[in-house]
């Protein structure tokens, strides 16, 4: 069973996977937690170069890494634990990439976007996405909770455009999780 778990940068979702993958563990449950993009050799350096401030990085090559570092996780990590009967949890999975570069940057369609996406997992879809919905303000300050220092990895778009990225990101989640279609989410967009 693969579960994903999808929400602004400081909404809680890295929170509430620790919290499942320690109760399943619990149950006897075996388990693998693993990050978008990170996990493997690969997308570990794929979030360095994400990381980097000195790289001004295209769009449509951002999506390129982090869809890289997606295929070798699902090839080197995820796809053999769930068939080793494992239970794997993803902080984050392809619904980031239709919120943040389909809604967020425009970079493409989310149909094309979408299809995009299941060929990167070579089909592979979460069981189950928990979209840990906060409004936009509530996560911009847990993303600095100590001393105004922002933790994790900063989307270069957010840098950019801030909260009306974040909002129209979350927006995209919630079409998506609605099974809105990619026009009427878009127009929910504005």
């Amino acid at each position: 069973m693969l579960l994903s778990f999808e929400g602004l940068d400081g909404s809680g979702k890295t929170t509430q996977a620790r919290l499942l993958e320690a109760r399943l563990r619990e149950e006897g449950y075996q388990t693998l937690l693993v990050r978008e993009p990170g996990g493997t050799a690969l997308g570990e350096q794929v979030r360095g170069l994400l990381l980097d401030p000195s790289l001004h990085i295209a769009p449509m090559a951002e999506l390129m890494l982090f869809s890289s570092a997606r295929a070798q996780l699902v090839a080197e990590k995820v796809r053999p634990a769930l068939e080793a009967g494992t239970v794997v949890l993803c902080d984050r999975f392809f619904d980031s990439t239709l919120a943040y570069q389909g809604g967020g940057r425009g970079v493409a369609p989310l149909a094309w976007l979408r299809d995009f996406c299941l060929h990167v997992t070579a089909g592979l879809l979460p069981s189950r996405t928990y979209l840990v919905r906060v409004t936009p303000e509530t996560a911009f300050q847990r993303r600095r909770p100590h001393g105004g220092r922002r933790r994790g990895l900063p989307r270069p778009h957010c840098r950019r455009l801030r909260c009306p990225c974040r909002c129209r990101a979350g927006a995209v989640l919630r079409a998506r999780r609605s099974r809105v279609t990619g026009g009427a989410a878009r127009r929910a967009l504005g």
